[in-house]
């Protein structure tokens, strides 16, 4: 695998991963979609994860969305969790803009990781401050998060 380094952004496709996360909130062509966070961790075997959060907004219509999506480094596509034994909800559909906290509380619903987890290690990671509705209150750790 190759080396990740701590960025503001991802060296991912960021057009097509945005464009999943669309799809997921079977949102119309043309949708505003913002990355909220996004990760990378790996285990000893290695397999790394890459973790992506997204704000959709359907203007004119008065719905947001918020999608949580992982893929295996791998792979291309991206997926969402969850299944029939599964409580998370990957994609959330507000009548509003969503606050901070029910942004914070759609990723510890989607067992969001900030830092190391188990076995995996976080290599990289970023709070994108700048596309939350205020001020984020969690981030990642000192020489992660950029």
């Amino acid at each position: 695998m190759p080396k990740v380094v701590p960025s503001v952004v991802p060296d991912w496709d960021l057009a097509g991963t945005r464009d999943y996360a669309c799809a997921y909130a079977c949102a119309a062509p043309g949708a505003k979609a913002a990355m909220l966070a996004w990760s990378v961790l790996e285990d000893p075997r290695p397999l790394r994860n890459h973790y992506a959060a997204f704000l959709i907004d359907h203007a004119p219509s008065p719905k947001w969305t918020v999608v949580v999506m992982y893929r295996h480094a791998v792979n291309a596509w991206w997926n969402i969790g969850g299944g029939v034994h599964s409580s998370s909800r990957p994609i959330h559909d507000f009548d509003h803009r969503p606050t901070v906290a029910e942004i914070e509380a759609v990723l510890d619903d989607n067992a969001w990781k900030f830092t190391d987890d188990g076995d995996f290690k976080l290599l990289a990671a970023n709070v994108i401050d700048e596309t939350w509705p205020g001020p984020p209150t969690r981030h990642f750790p000192d020489g992660i998060e950029r």
